[in-house]
């Protein structure tokens, strides 16, 4: 697995989850509205563009139009989906090797193009700056919404995107094969599908927002720092004509299984982690993404709390349905998720400090996240994260590893309380990773 490619393992995971998760339900519904006809038009046979055309020019009409102003979020962000899925095809993606690049059985594109474009660093590293402009112009669409009591019901198995950018669109993503993911609880599958129609409201509306500050984030965090020479020397792995200054490697072919050559430049991978900052400034918007997601996330389950239907709930209040969870109530989600934002604002705030595994006398367990853990941490010293976004340094991900690399987040001060992460995974089911890629 080359650097950059793995670098894109966070965008398209994101994007599969959301892909699918674009479109809950709480609210009562205008489904008489003629925009919502509209929407579905454009969602159900791929014309994002004259829907992006359409509901800007009704919110120019009407700037109070909230329904028109999900609307045209919704279509903007499909767009950014289907427009690095037709990146990806464009460059000649591998796809028997990107199933480790998109998780959640979806792979952009299905079919290696026979014809790719070569792809050097720069072009790499464009490829995240333009889903950055496009989410960015989602975001900014959907930053504008205010609660409309609105509802747009979804038939999610007649979505439609053009992969491969061919001027066809296909649909090849059902939403049970994007959620069978991880540790999803009760996780549907082919004989076990959840129902295609859900719905879209306004707390779906900042749950989306949410999520696109989470991939905004990420994509800062790769985009501050420096990964050429890690591209250049692994990037053959997954693209087809890559630009290097090694052209032997070119010259070996293509295998569907590791060869011998292929696992040297595997561990090569893992010896080039290691990225120079190259646009600190890019760090500090990384962190204000992910305190905007907390930020949003209150919105939404608030918002989500007040609802009193029970209508084919993707995420669901205490006496709701939720169709993830077979059907169960929602209870306590809502106020246990609650919790979990306290405590990571807390450490994104630097309040709170990470465990840090070195320098005392014993064993160390990594069995973090597994209650009863036996792990065990430094008792004063603690990372603080905060810092790593404040004051970036060289990211070298073996002496973060082995500590050392670590040295300059480190501080004593206010430990996170294990014991207190492990009773809220505990009441997550143990599948708090899975939970926090669903509510968000």
């Amino acid at each position: 697995m080359n650097c950059y490619a793995r670098l894109l393992v966070f965008v398209p995971t994101w994007l599969c989850v959301l892909f699918v998760s674009l479109f809950a339900s709480q609210t009562p519904c205008f489904a008489e509205d003629p925009l919502v006809e509209k929407l579905t038009d454009c969602l159900y046979k791929n014309k994002l563009a004259e829907g992006e055309g359409y509901f800007t020019a009704r919110l120019e009409a009407n700037s109070k139009d909230e329904l028109a102003r999900a609307s045209l979020g919704v279509v903007q962000f499909m767009g950014a989906v289907e427009g690095l899925s037709k990146d990806y095809y464009r460059y000649g993606l591998a796809p028997q090797r990107n199933s480790m690049i998109a998780l959640g059985g979806i792979r952009f594109p299905k079919t290696l193009n026979p014809h790719p474009v070569k792809i050097d660093y720069a072009v790499a590293r464009s490829i995240f700056e333009k889903l950055h402009q496009r989410l960015s112009k989602a975001e900014e669409t959907l930053s504008k919404f205010s609660p409309a009591n609105i509802k747009v019901p979804i038939d999610v198995s007649r979505l439609n995107l053009d992969l491969d950018g061919d001027g066809t669109a296909v649909n090849n993503v059902p939403i049970w094969t994007i959620l069978a993911f991880g540790a999803a609880p009760n996780r549907p599958n082919v004989n076990n599908p959840i129902p295609a129609t859900i719905a879209f409201d306004d707390a779906d509306v900042y749950w989306l927002r949410g999520y696109i500050h989470v991939m905004l984030g990420t994509i800062e965090i790769v985009l501050a720092h420096d990964w050429q020479d890690a591209f250049e020397r692994t990037a053959h792995l997954y693209f087809s004509k890559p630009v290097t200054p090694y052209p032997f490697l070119l010259e070996e072919g293509e295998t569907r299984n590791w060869s011998a050559n292929e696992i040297s430049d595997l561990i090569a991978w893992f010896h080039l982690l290691r990225f120079d900052v190259k646009e600190p400034k890019r760090m500090l918007l990384a962190l204000e993404h992910f305190e905007k997601v907390i930020a949003l996330s209150r919105s939404t389950w608030k918002l989500i709390e007040e609802e009193k239907d029970n209508d084919r709930e993707w995420l669901p209040g205490p006496s709701q349905n939720a169709m993830v969870l077979n059907g169960q109530l929602g209870g306590q989600l809502g106020a246990n998720w609650s919790l979990v934002l306290d405590r990571s604002e807390a450490i994104l705030q630097g309040k709170e400090l990470l465990p840090f595994w070195r320098g005392f006398e014993g064993s160390n367990s990594f069995t973090i996240i597994n209650p009863g853990s036996s792990a065990r941490f430094h008792p004063e010293l603690g990372i603080n994260l905060r810092r790593v976004f404040t004051s970036p340094t060289r990211f070298d991900l073996i002496l973060w590893i082995q500590g050392t690399g670590l040295g300059p987040y480190l501080e004593k001060g206010k430990l996170v309380d294990l014991e207190a992460w492990s009773n809220l995974s505990r009441s997550f089911g143990g599948r708090l990773p899975f939970f926090s890629f669903w509510i968000n």
